[in-house]
C-alpha cells in the first residue's frame, strides 16, 4: 500500500511522518523534499521556479517506486507530500507567472498518470499554530492560496478528473485528517491496517 501525507506547509505532516516511522516500522519511508531542495540552494516557498518544481515533482516519482528496491519485506510506503502537493503549488506559480507553461503542463501530465499509484492520500488540515522554522513560509497570503488550490484540485476528486484529458483508472482514495496528532494518526492506522 503506497500511503501519502498531504496538506499545506505547517499541517503537521512531518510531524505525523516522524510518528508513522515508529508505528509502521516494516514500511519504506520517505520524508519530504523542501528541505532537501533548499539545500540545493534553490528557492522555496513564494519564490518557487521552474527548476524548483521539477526537482521537488521528480523526487516525488522517485518515492513511488523506490519502495520496490528496498530493504523492507512489503512494497508498503508512506511519504511525506505528494505530488498532489506539487500540483497545488504548481497552479499557483503559474497563476503568478513565476514558472513556465511547459512546466505546469509537465507537472499536470505527471500528476495524472501517476497520481494512481497511490492508494490513500490524507490530506492535513492547518490547525495548529504555524512555527517559524526559518524554511516554511509564515505568509497567511500565501497559505491560504495554497490551502485553495488544494480545495479546488480536491472539491469533487470521486467525480472530477483533474485534467480534460481521457482518464482511466482510479484516484486514490482521499481522507482529510483534522483533531490532534493522535487523533490523525489514529484515523491513518485504521485505514491501513
Amino acid at each position: 500500500m503506497r500511503i501519502a501525507l498531504s496538506g499545506v506547509q505547517g499541517s503537521g505532516k512531518s510531524t505525523l511522518a516522524g510518528k508513522l516511522v515508529e508505528l509502521l516500522p516494516n514500511w519504506s519511508h520517505y520524508g519530504e523534499s523542501t528541505r532537501s531542495v533548499k539545500a540545493m540552494n534553490l528557492p522555496i516557498n513564494e519564490a518557487g521556479t521552474d527548476t524548483t518544481q521539477l526537482v521537488i515533482a521528480n523526487k516525488h516519482i522517485d518515492n513511488l517506486f523506490s519502495c520496490y528496491n528496498s530493504e523492507s519485506d512489503s512494497y508498503n510506503m508512506v511519504t511525506d507530500r505528494c505530488l498532489l502537493d506539487v500540483l497545488a503549488y504548481t497552479k499557483r506559480f503559474m497563476e503568478r507567472g513565476l514558472i513556465s507553461e511547459w512546466v505546469h503542463d509537465y507537472i499536470c501530465h505527471l500528476a495524472f498518470h501517476y497520481m494512481k499509484e497511490y492508494d490513500i492520500i490524507f490530506i492535513a488540515q492547518l490547525e495548529f499554530a504555524l512555527e517559524d522554522d526559518g524554511v516554511r513560509s509564515t505568509s497567511e497570503e500565501f497559505l491560504d492560496d495554497i490551502q485553495n488550490k488544494f480545495n479546488i484540485l480536491t472539491k469533487n476528486w470521486d467525480t472530477d478528473r483533474l485534467y480534460d484529458e481521457g482518464d482511466s483508472g482510479e484516484y486514490p482514495k482521499l481522507i482529510y485528517l483534522t483533531g490532534t496528532v493522535e487523533e490523525r494518526l489514529e484515523t491513518i492506522l485504521k485505514e491501513v491496517k
